[in-house]
């Protein structure tokens, strides 16, 4: 894995970089080696804690952001079904997680109110 995060981002390290964002699901897995191999100058964003921040802004705003201290729960829905789902999940999450329920693609349109709304332009 360092071998092909070193074959990545050498290009942009030789070239100066600065700042570099995590713009994938999967990368913040791979945060802790990504940020060794660019070392102190340069600033890693990671954008799964940004886009974290700033649902956590929305809710608040909202009026339904829970209290730390209060219980919560996951309950994770998925299009197909990955025997590997709890494993990554867990990876991805830090915690354990229930058997994710399965929705059909079909279902997720089936319902004329679930469907996205465009407007016209």
């Amino acid at each position: 894995m360092t071998l092909a995060l070193h074959q990545y981002l050498s290009p942009l390290l030789q070239r100066g970089l600065d700042v570099l964002v995590l713009g994938c699901t999967h990368y913040p897995i791979l945060k802790a080696p990504i940020v060794a191999l660019c070392g102190p100058t340069v600033a890693v964003i990671d954008s799964a804690d940004q886009c974290a921040q700033d649902v956590a802004r929305r809710l608040a705003a909202a009026g339904t952001l829970q209290d730390g201290d209060e219980a919560g729960g996951l309950t994770c829905h998925v299009t197909d079904e990955s025997p590997r789902f709890s494993a990554l999940a867990k990876r991805f999450l830090g915690m354990e997680v229930g058997a994710p329920v399965q929705v059909s693609p079909d279902a997720l349109y089936a319902d004329a109110s679930a469907r996205p709304v465009r407007k016209a332009s």
